[in-house]
């Protein structure tokens, strides 16, 4: 008796195994067989700024700090990227050879003058932004300046900011802000 279970397990063990040699993918005679494989990519003409890694669109900060309520003087500031803090740089592939970039008025702009505002919108104070430290060349209200571009290098694109002087009435205390949209175009 047990010499037949033996027999019928081997027997259903060597079906099985004839079952499973059917499955299985056709046997290639050894060889060798070769192929080729395309690789390829296509640079696209393109500039990108140096502020957006980990930041999205947001690419820099113009902090003007804190003051008291009057201050006789403008307040200077200078825009930062969100990358590192340096200046914001930007960077073309070959076959660009400018850009432009522009700034809108903000969010609590007034005609033609940009301003920061309280939380609740019911103080403002004026506030302008240019091209160089100097303070001569304004960056208008969506007027886009022209950048030339060097094949591959960066080129900085400085903002200045200055908060306008206020010896009239103090302002009210706390936090004003406001949010400018850059837009660079190749």
């Amino acid at each position: 008796m047990n010499q037949y279970v033996l027999c019928g397990i081997v027997s259903a063990v060597a079906g099985f195994s004839t079952l499973a040699n059917a499955q299985t993918a056709p046997t290639v005679p050894t060889g060798e067989s070769t192929g080729e494989i395309q690789v390829k990519a296509t640079v696209l003409e393109g500039c990108a700024i140096n502020a957006t890694s980990n930041a999205g669109d947001a690419w820099g900060v113009l902090d003007f700090g804190q003051t008291s309520g009057l201050w006789n003087n403008p307040i200077n500031a200078k825009v930062s990227n969100n990358q590192n803090g340096g200046d914001l740089a930007v960077t073309c592939s070959g076959g660009v050879e400018s850009f432009t970039f522009s700034i809108d008025g903000g969010l609590n702009a007034s005609g033609t003058a940009r301003q920061i505002a309280n939380s609740d919108a019911s103080k403002t104070l004026p506030y302008n932004v240019y091209q160089d430290a100097a303070h001569s060349q304004e960056y208008g209200i969506g007027d886009p300046v022209t950048f030339a571009v060097s094949d591959g290098q960066s080129v900085d694109v400085p903002i200045f900011g200055v908060l306008e002087a206020n010896t009239g009435t103090a302002a009210t205390a706390g936090a004003y802000t406001d949010t400018l949209r850059a837009t660079l175009e190749f």
